[in-house]
């Protein structure tokens, strides 16, 4: 039988990555946007939203709007406004690989991800760009479990992940040296 976590982990694990990410969805973020766009003044006989207003959830939640509470919403948000983000501030390609798992309940999908290229962007900066929920990003150290945690669940049917077309280098002896082993230490 076919261990595909670890197989998987160790494919992850032979990139050089600079970030792991956790991105959550927070269902209050989708109730505020909602009700800023139903709150109104009153212009005449006319009820209508203020460009405030707009603009203010324009700033919480970008233009794609809320993000559903799907496996596809979280990863189309990842990979269309989290990563295209990433990109700018990094200003380079940022090349990524996600799961989505739904947590325990099976409805709380949320991000395990790696991100490479962004070493000179501050964790913080990179944790407020993800506008949907809560973020934790920290620094990629190869030497704890990160990939291995990203692959848990992988040969699940439910197992969703995805990569970037383009890929960070692998580790080499002429880049640090050999591939981390994996130590056992947690994120």
């Amino acid at each position: 039988m076919t261990d595909y976590p670890k197989e998987y982990g160790a494919w992850v694990r032979a990139h050089r990555w600079t970030h792991i990410v956790h991105l959550t969805l927070d269902p209050k973020v989708e109730q505020r946007v909602k009700r800023l766009l139903v709150r109104t003044t009153a212009v005449g006989t006319e009820r209508v939203v203020t460009l405030r207003m707009v603009d203010r959830v324009k700033r919480r939640v970008g233009r794609a709007g809320p993000c559903p509470r799907t496996v596809e919403g979280i990863a189309k948000a990842f990979e269309q406004q989290y990563v295209r983000q990433c990109t700018k501030l990094a200003q380079q390609r940022v090349p990524y690989v996600f799961a989505v798992e739904l947590g325990g309940s099976g409805s709380n999908p949320h991000i395990h991800a790696l991100l490479h290229g962004t070493e000179a962007i501050p964790c913080a900066q990179l944790a407020e760009v993800w506008r949907h929920g809560r973020a934790r990003v920290e620094v990629y150290d190869p030497f704890l479990n990160g990939a291995t945690y990203l692959a848990k669940e992988a040969g699940l049917p439910d197992f969703n992940w995805d990569v970037s077309k383009t890929l960070p280098p692998l580790w080499t002896a002429e880049n640090s040296g050999t591939i981390p082993p994996h130590t056992g230490g947690v994120y």
